[in-house]
């Protein structure tokens, strides 16, 4: 092949990925609008949960956008790290699920530094 076949096939490569990127950014920001109701921040719910556990300021470890099982509503599985506790227990990290909607939470585990399950409510 020629310099100015391949700079051509080059160009035309770089113009299918860019226009791959728009359709999916365009695609996601359409899902995102169906999935969260409008006014819900994630990370404003995520910080009630971790509130009652005695965290202001989780960092947020993993979010992982799935389905209910039975209802097929959004839901996350959350994964924060902080300085939790529940009575005398302390965890490092903190696992539950909660709708999308942020309207309900469940399956809370705490966690210490080494993964260890510490309490589950």
């Amino acid at each position: 092949m020629n310099v100015k076949k391949v700079w051509a096939l080059f160009v035309a490569l770089a113009i299918c990925a860019v226009v791959f990127l728009i359709v999916n950014e365009n695609s996601f920001q359409y899902k995102e609008k169906e999935i969260f109701p409008e006014g819900i921040d994630v990370m404003e719910q995520i910080t009630k949960v971790s509130m009652s556990y005695g965290e202001a300021n989780p960092r947020l470890e993993k979010l992982i956008l799935t389905s209910d099982v039975s209802t097929k509503a959004p839901m996350f599985i959350v994964r924060i790290r902080g300085n939790f506790h529940r009575t005398d227990q302390q965890a490092t990290f903190l696992m539950f699920s909660m709708l999308a909607s942020g309207k309900q939470v469940w399956a809370i585990t705490g966690l210490s530094s080494e993964n260890q399950v510490v309490w589950e409510d």
